[in-house]
């Protein structure tokens, strides 16, 4: 049936058409097409023409140099590169390539875990920049590998850490003992530097720093030192003293957080080998010292445990004596919590190891933690 039938609707459209639309229809198959692709009541080229009857009607290619309607062809999606990817590609540019850090090392590298480790890295902070801010510490804990080992029904605590030593040390013990602290999760502690005026040789590490001047000795320097962190943030969960000649492991901070603090008592990370000798059969964790006070290498107390030691009667008449009141301050901690009813709890295996040769105290050398795993260990191991 023709559109000049239709007396101006078209009833296969069922559209009114005028007298030139029927023309072009009935005349023009290109624009029949486009009256049925507009209608969309069929598809011309199954049924006949609808004017016409005439068979179905072949599609003419579009000539060519010309662009074809309708919807352009999407372009190829190449993935984009993360920051794995590109630090790869600008290292290989230069020549340095998984292959040969292999053979430089002598062992596999882990290249490839790497590179995927830093494009997780790179999406992490591209959703950061967008302000996809929600779980952003816990996701990245979780690249990097630390979350899967934590408790996360122990929240992070907080912390106030300093470093007793004096001058002598700055160049050898004080700078490894300074590294391996910020491996550790100790990364900015207060110095507390004894017999010196001017703190200006330390600036170069960026820290804050106490001078004493004269110097007030070692148990001075240490007692100053711990009620300094306390007044300046009371209301921490926990104190750290650091003396300046020992190496730990890292992730010792998250370690210790993760721990169970002892009610009435306060720990020790340097396992002296006569508490080693004590330490229970296969037992991995604290547990109590002999309570002789053996190092104070590295000591933490809770806010408790801080304002009992420094109200004591025994740490307030101690520099009294003149023979051991400016020393031995290992022993002046013990003594002054077994007063109190409180212990002091050591761990297997150490968790530091003291490397000072010469005491400032002109004391006899440290031995040697046995037990320590060494500098390399991951804390978290312990978990």
């Amino acid at each position: 049936m023709s559109c000049r039938e239709c007396e101006g609707i078209c009833k296969r459209r069922n559209k009114e058409m005028t007298e030139h639309h029927k023309n072009l229809c009935e005349t023009r198959i290109a624009y029949a097409d486009i009256f049925d692709r507009k209608w969309g009541i069929v598809d011309p080229k199954i049924l006949p023409n609808s004017h016409t009857g005439e068979p179905p009607r072949k599609r003419l290619a579009p000539p060519q140099g010309k662009k074809t309607q309708g919807k352009k062809r999407p372009p190829k999606v190449i993935p984009p590169k993360g920051l794995g990817d590109t630090v790869e590609s600008a290292l290989t540019s230069v020549g340095i390539t998984s292959e040969k850090v292999e053979k430089w090392l002598g062992r596999p590298c882990n290249c490839h875990g790497r590179k995927q480790k830093l494009n997780q890295i790179g999406n992490w902070a591209k959703r950061i920049l967008k302000g996809n801010t929600d779980e952003a510490e816990n996701e990245l804990d979780i690249i990097i590998g630390q979350q899967e080992k934590l408790n996360p029904s122990k929240p992070a605590k907080k912390w106030s850490y300093g470093i007793t030593t004096v001058e002598s040390r700055i160049d050898n013990v004080f700078t490894q003992t300074l590294e391996s602290l910020k491996e550790a999760g100790f990364d900015n502690p207060r110095l507390f530097v004894d017999g010196v005026k001017d703190g200006s040789a330390y600036e170069k590490f960026g820290l804050d720093i106490t001078t004493r001047y004269p110097n007030i000795r070692t148990a001075g320097n240490w007692v100053l030192t711990l009620y300094e962190l306390y007044l300046r943030d009371p209301v921490c969960n926990y104190y750290a003293v650091f003396q300046d000649d020992f190496v730990t492991y890292k992730n010792l901070k998250c370690y210790l957080e993760q721990c169970e603090y002892p009610e009435k008592g306060y720990w020790n990370l340097y396992t002296f080998p006569s508490n080693q000798s004590i330490a229970p059969e296969d037992h991995t964790g604290w547990y109590e010292s002999n309570q002789l006070g053996k190092g104070a290498v590295a000591l933490v107390f809770n806010r408790e445990a801080v304002a009992t030691l420094l109200g004591t009667q025994h740490m307030a008449v101690r520099p009294q004596d003149v023979n051991r009141g400016w020393k031995a301050i290992d022993g002046g901690i013990v003594s002054a919590f077994k007063k109190e009813g409180w212990k002091e709890y050591v761990h297997n295996p150490s968790l530091v190891q003291h490397i000072g040769d010469i005491s400032t105290m002109r004391n006899k050398r440290h031995p040697k933690a046995a037990s320590f795993k060494g500098e390399t260990f991951d804390a978290l191991n312990l978990v």
